[in-house]
């Protein structure tokens, strides 16, 4: 399945300490706050893998951002 160029698919955690939108941390270990998911649909502990594109101005108001695209793989807390 092709993505646009300015996508990329990340896999990682919900961590603790998203204020407006949830702290993502990728395998890598880099922190992002993601637009397109909520608090609700993915709670501090949830597994992720997604199709996720940068925001250069984001309503997060903390860190790098990343929109979520397309929710791939979810995992329960």
């Amino acid at each position: 399945m092709d993505q646009p160029a300015d996508t990329q698919v990340l896999t990682g955690e919900i961590v603790e300490g998203g204020i407006e939108c949830p702290l993502f941390q990728a395998s890598d270990g880099h922190l992002f706050a993601l637009e397109g998911l909520t608090h609700a649909a993915a709670p501090v502990g949830t597994r992720l893998k997604a199709e996720m594109e940068p925001l250069f101005v984001s309503i997060c108001q903390q860190g790098d951002a990343m929109r979520v695209v397309k929710v791939l793989e979810q995992g329960a807390p």
